[in-house]
């Protein structure tokens, strides 16, 4: 199980290079749902070698309570956080906060809050591509 565990990223990046050249549209369709949820599950800093219908539960859950968490933290405020929690609460939606200021990710955060508590609850997945367009790609990581 460890091995499998270890060489799964590995499958995965080679299925992708293959999606392209499968004929079949819904065989196609699949491993790039598959291999979509799979790149979320990780982003989110959930287990990613789960099978598809456990990934999809796992990463709608997931995604239903950080979005719960966001209208609660909406009405109690960002000012009201220690830096240690806006800390956290960054990480939980995928920043990596480590090399990053306290104002900075108090500003993140902010803007982060202002997109999730406009969604509705069917528009949720759009919460995990968040983590994709605010957290992964935030320059205030990279170093």
């Amino acid at each position: 199980h460890a091995f499998r565990k270890q060489s799964h990223p590995e499958i995965i990046s080679y299925l992708e290079k293959v999606i392209p050249f499968i004929s079949d549209a819904g065989l196609r369709w699949r491993l790039t749902d598959l291999c979509t949820k799979k790149a979320l599950s990780r982003a989110m800093l959930l287990t990613s070698y789960l099978p598809p219908p456990l990934l999809r539960h796992r990463l709608k859950t997931h995604t239903t309570v950080i979005h719960q968490l966001d209208k609660a933290l909406a009405k109690l405020g960002i000012g009201q956080l220690t830096a240690q929690e806006v800390k956290s609460a960054c990480y939980l939606r995928g920043l990596n906060s480590t090399h990053i200021g306290e104002d900075r990710c108090r500003t993140w955060l902010g803007e982060w809050l202002q997109i999730s508590c406009s969604l509705k609850e069917a528009e949720l997945s759009l919460l995990l591509h968040n983590v994709v367009l605010l957290s992964t790609n935030y320059l205030g990581t990279r170093r």
